[in-house]
């Protein structure tokens, strides 16, 4: 095949000489994470003709970027362009970088090598100021803020800070809570919001109350995987868990009983399965505990982990403490019935200061 008289490849103006090949125009999402490179036009093309560029630092050091064959639209549509991706740019390192081609038909016979372009590469990315972001319903300065859980009823917010390293049409994502943990989050990438801010759903606060984790945001960048991208600074935050007064508790259905005139049927215990920031996923533990007849203290369980679903949310759970349940209590005294939650899958409950506590007086 004979190439043109002017056979060298046809790069955009943006890189070509006496400009570069650099990091910002491959990120440019009108590029698509490469360059483009235009054959000038040869005679007798044929159907079946095999173009194979290449890229290189030097004469020795070449690398086949890639082949195509000649269809018959591309005879009488026009040649194809040839792309040379940003990842294949960017493995190959900054500096000179010669781009040509050569043609091959169907008898096997090769073309000389077009003309080499040089191109001067700039493609690595250079470290970026990402600030830390700030939380909006958070207190406090510096690297460590302070989250009250009542501040947080409909979420958080993150406010992403001024930067001139956050280049127009590139996206952005949050990552919020305690990674590989319940209530861990990542958003979706999306393209940074005229006033820098992206909301954080209710759904994934409780998981990380009484916690400290680190949050940040994260920049997208064009080397071909969607999810890649440069972390900014961290920011800590130290989430209250929330007051137990917020919180119901199991209550019997009187303050007192008689253990010589107990219920035949049982004493009825009752929680209403409504509470702040109540989710599928949660647990509650009930158990009763007090001054035993023969040693220091005695006491049963009267919920083991109950677990709050879609389906149960708003109900009212009954359990039943019957005669045989208080054999091993001091009569008369004092029955302590416990309620705590877990808001984590159980990974934790809340912790004795935290509990909340009825109070049964046991009488002869």
């Amino acid at each position: 095949p004979q190439l043109a008289t002017d056979s060298t490849l046809i790069f955009p103006p943006e890189v070509s000489p006496p400009n570069s090949l650099t990091a910002t125009y491959l990120a440019d999402q009108v590029n698509n994470d490469q360059v483009l490179a235009t054959i000038p036009d040869y005679t007798e093309k044929k159907v079946g003709d095999v173009i194979t560029w290449y890229w290189a630092s030097s004469d020795t050091d070449v690398e086949v970027v890639d082949t195509l064959t000649l269809k018959i639209d591309d005879i009488t549509g026009g040649l194809p362009q040839l792309a040379f991706s940003g990842n294949m740019i960017r493995n190959s390192g900054d500096g000179k970088r010669y781009a040509y081609y050569q043609i091959e038909d169907r008898a096997g016979n090769v073309s000389l090598d077009s003309e080499h372009i040089e191109l001067q590469v700039q493609a690595t990315l250079t470290p970026r100021n990402l600030p830390a972001p700030k939380i909006k319903e958070a207190s406090g300065t510096g690297n460590t803020v302070i989250l009250d859980p009542m501040n947080a009823r409909q979420g958080v917010t993150f406010v992403i800070p001024e930067t001139q390293d956050i280049h127009p049409g590139e996206k952005v994502r949050v990552l919020w809570g305690r990674e590989g943990k319940p209530g861990y989050y990542v958003s979706e990438w999306v393209e940074l919001p005229l006033d820098r801010l992206i909301s954080v759903s209710k759904a994934y606060m409780p998981q990380n109350m009484g916690y400290s984790f680190t949050v940040k945001y994260q920049v997208q960048i064009m080397d071909g995987s969607a999810d890649q991208g440069i972390d900014s600074k961290t920011l800590t935050v130290n989430m209250n868990m929330v007051q137990s007064s917020g919180l119901p508790y199991a209550v019997c259905a009187s303050t007192s009983v008689s253990i010589g005139n107990f219920p035949v049927d049982g004493l009825d215990v009752k929680l209403k399965l409504e509470w702040f920031w109540i989710l599928p996923g949660q647990y509650v533990r009930i158990w009763a505990h007090g001054v035993s007849g023969i040693q220091p203290a005695a006491e049963f369980v009267l919920e083991a982990g109950l677990e709050v679903t879609e389906a149960n949310v708003g109900d009212t759970i009954m359990w039943k403490i019957m005669a045989a349940d208080l054999a091993p209590f001091k009569i008369p005294s004092e029955l302590t019935v416990v309620t705590v939650f877990s808001f984590d899958d159980k990974e934790t409950w809340m912790k004795e200061d935290q509990d909340r506590r009825y109070f049964l007086d046991l009488e002869k």
